[in-house]
């Protein structure tokens, strides 16, 4: 009967035990059940309106359209005499003429250069290499702000002996005020980009500028001295290009 009661007495005391790590294991899956509803809910999806998005790089682009105010004209003369000095006199004499007429025409002595001078032999290979004589060519690189004179002033350089013609190229005096426009519209540009990916003000961290280009229609040389009332300086473009990335700080 006492060893009967003494088993009771110890299962009661078990039973005591287990109690406590019964409610405590059913406290831990409760929990364990309410973390893992929480991992199984909906995500909220970063959008380009989230206010989340913290930053964002953009390209901006902006262009000048200008009117060019100045012309670098490369003009030449090629001389050709059996006698050396015979034909390097001819050719000084002629670029010679050409300087004193662009002086004539209010262009400074500064604005004059020699851009090549070259002297060869030439021979046509097609009869057994026959000496045609020694070739001397020159060529001289000016700039005018004339702009509605450039086909008479060609036609008048073509008259005195010039038989070359290398290029018109046009362009702006004050270049560096057109372009700094169009870094403004460029920036401008990524501004304005920057607000609709984020749908929100952003600062600037950082700049980057790309790089610039100009396009200058211009047409070939030869039908320039073919037809010289052909120069049309046009307009051309004037563009710059940044990469800004802009933060989020708040």
């Amino acid at each position: 009967m006492k060893k009967g009661l003494k088993v009771l007495a110890a299962s009661l005391a078990l039973a005591a035990l287990c109690t406590p790590a019964l409610v405590a294991s059913e406290k831990m899956s409760v929990h364990a059940s309410e973390v893992q509803v929480s991992e199984s809910a909906p995500q909220v999806e970063v959008s380009a309106t989230s206010p989340s998005i913290k930053s964002v790089f953009v390209f901006g682009a902006g262009s000048v359209s200008a009117a060019p105010d100045m012309a670098t004209i490369c003009l030449g003369v090629e001389t050709l005499n059996h006698n050396l000095e015979e034909a390097v006199a001819d050719n000084s004499e002629t670029i010679s003429g050409l300087v004193d007429y662009l002086i004539s025409q209010n262009i400074s002595d500064e604005n004059i250069k020699t851009q090549n001078y070259n002297i060869y032999q030439r021979h046509d290979y097609s009869a057994s290499s026959k000496f045609l004589g020694y070739q001397v060519s020159s060529t001289l690189e000016f700039v005018t702000t004339d702009l509605d004179g450039i086909s008479s002033l060609i036609t008048e350089l073509t008259s005195l002996g010039a038989n070359r013609l290398n290029g018109i190229t046009f362009g702006c005096q004050d270049m560096s005020s057109y372009y700094t426009e169009a870094l403004k519209l460029a920036l401008e540009d990524a501004k304005t980009k920057a607000q609709v990916l984020s749908g929100q003000d952003m600062d600037i961290l950082s700049i980057n500028e790309e790089y610039a280009y100009t396009y200058v229609p211009c047409k070939k040389a030869g039908s320039l001295m073919s037809n010289s009332n052909s120069v049309m300086p046009g307009s051309f473009e004037i563009e710059a290009k940044v990469k800004v990335r802009f933060v989020n700080e708040d």
